[in-house]
């Protein structure tokens, strides 16, 4: 069941879109907000309406074209003629982009009470049908929920490790072999890496595949040796070493989390959400069935749709929160610090903040003026030391301000970042609700009916 059933209205809305999104425009709106490779997945096209028009075809396929609307709409605020002619369009075709996504958690709690009606309402044979007929969606389903329950743990529990800020703890590495507080912060950050790997390990070992606990197992050995290594640096009063393992944990971290982030992204792109809601679908037409499947389908549909949407978002977001921790490291040691480093990766980073602010994903309003002043910082160190050496008091002082700066936007865009990620969680804690329904209609009919 597609969001809009008249193709031609589809293509209508397509060329609307057409006429105020470029090719760039809605390639930043896939890889925003649906991931880095999706965009490869979309026909191209040289006129902008047929492109427009693939990628809504490729969104319905994936069930998440009110989505992609939503956001077109957002990025297209305007009040020009032709942004107030697609949003009358939408609201003829298709109301539901112009509003709010609705909470994952309360779609949960209804179709889990959907799921348990459908089990207790029909008879063993009726039962043993639904079995037979969804068999297969059934465990994939039931595998895929699990499984992205298991890797969001282990992602959490890495995430608790990037939140420890490594402008700050490249800091307290300057002043630890005087510092006892500093040594102290250090030596917490090195038992906090050995409870990750501990908790870790655990999760992992609930991994079905003996290949993915494998590969799991790497990342785990890497930070086990960095944190081994820091912890001799600490007890050698070798500066030298605990600066370069604590370059290596924080690398090893970021990396690992993006790579779990792209696994979390595919595990909820394969999840067979829209089969099975096809198939309860194809069940609800049968009389006998009508009463008890309802609307479970088309609640099913929308939690696939915007979950989807949230995983994408949150990885984006990841990402960003990741360059802006290499941008940190930049300006941790000014006696070290070439601008380039920072100069290069800045207009990226400052592009993507303001496009998640533009879609409504980043809300603070004072972004806009915690971005200025970093750009501000930048030119005045540019102008400022043209005609001095680097390393002089004033570039020092120039840098030490500038490193202020990032480091208040950096908690701005942080703090939102963890509550993206505090709502993924909940959305995927939540998502077990359904996996266990479904596991109770599978164990309700007997093995030798089900097979």
């Amino acid at each position: 069941m597609s969001d809009i059933e008249n193709q031609a209205d589809r293509i209508a809305l397509a060329d609307a879109i057409g006429k105020v999104c470029t090719f760039d425009d809605m390639d930043v709106l896939l890889r925003i907000c649906f991931g880095e490779g999706v965009i490869k997945e979309v026909p191209p096209s040289d006129r902008p309406s047929a492109f427009v028009l693939n990628c809504l075809d490729w969104a319905d396929r994936r069930g998440i074209e009110t989505n992609l609307v939503a956001l077109v709409l957002r990025y297209r605020s305007d009040s020009d003629e032709g942004s107030t002619k697609l949003r009358k369009l939408v609201e003829r075709i298709m109301p539901a982009a112009l509003h709010a996504e609705p909470s994952v958690s309360d779609k949960v709690d209804a179709v889990v009470a959907q799921l348990d009606r459908i089990r207790s309402s029909l008879s063993a044979s009726q039962l043993n049908q639904l079995v037979r007929s969804s068999s297969s969606v059934l465990n994939e389903a039931i595998e895929g929920i699990e499984s992205l329950l298991r890797y969001k743990a282990l992602h959490d529990a890495l995430h608790r490790l990037q939140l420890v800020s490594r402008r700050n703890l490249l800091k307290q590495a300057k002043k630890f072999m005087t510092d006892s507080d500093s040594e102290e912060m250090l030596r917490s950050y090195n038992r906090q890496i050995d409870a990750t790997l501990s908790t870790s390990r655990a999760e992992v070992s609930t991994l079905n595949r003996a290949q993915d606990r494998q590969i799991e197992q790497q990342w785990i050995d890497f930070l086990g040796r960095y944190g081994r290594q820091l912890e001799t640096g600490l007890n050698k009063r070798d500066l030298g070493e605990v600066r370069v393992n604590i370059n290596l944990i924080v690398n090893e971290t970021d990396d690992t989390l993006g790579r779990l982030n792209d696994l979390i992204f595919a595990i909820t792109k394969s999840l067979p959400l829209l089969k099975l809601a096809k198939q309860l679908e194809e069940l609800r037409s049968q009389t006998s069935f009508e009463n008890a499947v309802n609307s479970t389908p088309t609640t099913i549909r929308d939690i696939s749709r915007i979950l989807f949407s949230r995983v994408a978002v949150h990885n984006q977001m990841q990402l960003t929160e990741t360059n802006m921790s290499v941008l940190a490291e930049t300006l941790a040691h000014p006696d070290e610090l070439v601008l380039e480093d920072f100069t290069t990766l800045w207009p990226d980073v400052k592009s993507t903040l303001k496009l998640l602010a533009g879609l409504g994903l980043l809300a603070d309003k004072q972004l806009e003026r915690a971005e200025d002043r970093v750009d501000a910082c930048v030119l005045d160190i540019e102008r400022g030391t043209s005609d001095k050496p680097e390393l002089s008091e004033r570039y020092l002082q120039l840098v030490a301000s500038l490193e202020q700066a990032f480091s208040d936007l950096h908690m701005k865009t942080r703090v939102q970042f963890v509550e993206v990620d505090r709502q993924l969680k909940s959305d995927i804690e939540k998502l077990y609700g359904i996996a266990q329904s479904l596991r109770a209609i599978v164990g309700a009919v007997p093995v030798h009916l089900e097979a």
